[in-house]
């Protein structure tokens, strides 16, 4: 009869600590998720969003690494490519300050990367917010300062992107849903 009531102690103590557990986890996950989902972003938010932004920077530069390798096969060549141009607002944002004397837009200077027999490696510095988001028609826009070195670059050069959030409709499951989103703007190299 002892070893029931054990039994019965010890399950009813797990279920206990199994609702608290859950309890407190779920006011947290419902405040990120109204971070993706708020009509406005706080000052707080709008921090995260500019931390994404810069990791943005980085994994741009790592899938042009994977586009700009003719040794890399053809699928993932093709699936960087694709990621990258996604990376940005539109196809048709300006790139300037790279190979090519005059600015191009963000899928012609991918589409150069991923046409050209010769290997090109983007290095990523220094990462630092030059201007906080500002709103406007409902969208946030920032700019970002950074360092590059490019194949065949003595020393790195300094570049300024800019960085939009603003909504973008999105598929969870079944369900469509708005949400904020970072997607890098015009880049360019800075004097």
């Amino acid at each position: 009869m002892k070893y029931i009531l054990f039994i019965l102690f010890v399950f009813a103590a797990k279920n206990m600590l199994a609702q608290s557990a859950n309890t407190d986890r779920q006011p947290k996950t419902m405040r990120i998720e109204s971070s993706f989902t708020s009509q406005k972003l706080t000052a707080t938010q709008l921090a995260g969003f500019e931390t994404r932004a810069k990791e943005k920077v980085g994994e741009l530069a790592d899938y042009i690494n994977l586009l700009a390798n003719p040794a890399n096969p053809d699928e993932w060549r093709a699936q960087a490519y694709a990621i990258a141009l996604a990376a940005f607002e539109s196809p048709k944002t300006e790139i300037s300050g790279f190979n090519s004397k005059k600015p191009q837009t963000a899928k012609a200077f991918l589409e150069q990367l991923k046409a050209s027999k010769n290997t090109y490696k983007w290095s990523i510095g220094k990462i630092t917010t030059e201007q906080s988001g500002s709103e406007k028609n409902g969208a946030y826009r920032g700019s970002l300062s950074f360092e590059l070195q490019q194949t065949g670059d003595k020393k790195a050069a300094a570049f300024r992107a800019e960085f939009v959030v603003s909504k973008v409709e999105k598929t969870f499951g079944s369900s469509r849903q708005s949400v904020w989103e970072v997607q890098l703007g015009k880049i360019s190299r800075t004097p």
